[in-house]
């Protein structure tokens, strides 16, 4: 009896097997790899994320396992322009080194259907060093521990590592490099101070204008706000970009637009749609330290907590 029961759960075995290894010899099992939110890659500085979709083009299901350390299920070939492989990186290295079971889960995917997921490059391979490199994956269905070892190849992608950064003033050209859209977070208000001063201090002028109401600072002062009003829609804004223009040049607005060598946030209000931050920020001088204490007032604009404007309050030297 208990032959007569193995023997069908052995063929079907047989035949599962089978069938996966007939599907990815034949080739109808696509494996693709993309670049995840592709963007500038600097050593040392960004996630190469990767994305990898497994599609069924056979006719049949397809059955495999993924590991739950990826690097059983997958691994990387990156080579060099001199076609010379990058080494493994570290925590691959230990990751294969250590003695410890492998937990995995077993996945079925029916034709026509995909099943995708994201790795870090960096996490397989040494990206230490800048080039251009090419990048194949290997995808073992029955992981890499198997004796049945039937690897499937993606596409080749080609990565462009550039040298890595070493000072605040390639990190700003990096902003406009990369050609991402900053974009505003729905933060606290004393995040946003933060956000904005930490910007100041890097002169990283799109990130500090940020969270500011351009608008309502040029309307601070009482004889632009009369200006201001008397103009067109066009004239408005021409207006408030020649005093962005100024601000950028330290033209005007000298309060705000001070570097401080340090700042610590002491107070923060708010309530449904406005609030308030005081911070202390310091100013060191050859011969001296100032301490100035500035209220930041704030706006909610729609999800948004926006500088509209505020006051500064001089507190001596040390």
């Amino acid at each position: 009896m208990m032959k007569t029961k193995l023997i069908p759960a052995l063929v079907g075995a047989i035949v599962l097997s089978c069938v996966s290894l007939y599907a990815a010899e034949e080739g109808k099992i696509g494996f693709d790899i993309r670049f995840y939110d592709k963007t500038i890659y600097y050593v040392n500085r960004n996630d190469v994320n990767l994305k990898l979709t497994i599609t069924n083009n056979s006719p049949a299901t397809f059955n495999f396992k993924v590991a739950d350390l990826r690097s059983y299920s997958i691994d990387f070939e990156v080579r060099t322009s001199a076609n010379t492989f990058l080494p493994h990186s570290e925590k691959y290295m230990i990751e294969k080194r250590v003695n410890q079971p492998v937990l995995y889960r077993g996945v079925s995917i029916e034709p026509g259907e995909e099943y995708g997921f994201i790795v870090d490059l960096g996490q397989f391979a040494d990206l230490g060093q800048p080039g251009l490199f090419t990048v194949q994956a290997i995808f073992y269905p029955d992981l890499i521990i198997s004796k049945n070892v039937n690897p499937i190849r993606s596409n080749l992608l080609t990565l462009n590592m550039r040298p890595p950064v070493v000072s605040k003033e390639m990190e700003a050209v990096i902003e406009v490099e990369t050609g991402k859209a900053l974009e505003r977070e729905a933060i606290a208000p004393d995040e946003v101070v933060k956000y904005t001063l930490n910007a100041r201090q890097k002169s990283q002028w799109e990130k500090f204008f940020l969270y500011i109401d351009l608008e309502k600072l040029y309307t601070r002062d009482p004889s632009r706000e009369a200006r201001y009003k008397r103009m067109s829609q066009e004239e408005r804004g021409v207006a408030i970009d020649r005093f962005r223009s100024d601000l950028m040049k330290e033209a005007i607005e000298q309060d705000v637009l001070l570097i401080p060598r340090s700042f610590e946030i002491v107070e923060t209000e708010y309530k449904a749609t406005s609030g308030t931050v005081k911070v202390l920020e310091r100013f060191v001088y050859p011969d001296y330290t100032e301490r100035k204490r500035f209220t930041y007032y704030l706006e909610k604009q729609d999800k948004y907590w926006i500088i509209t404007d505020y006051d500064v309050e001089n507190l001596g030297t040390e």
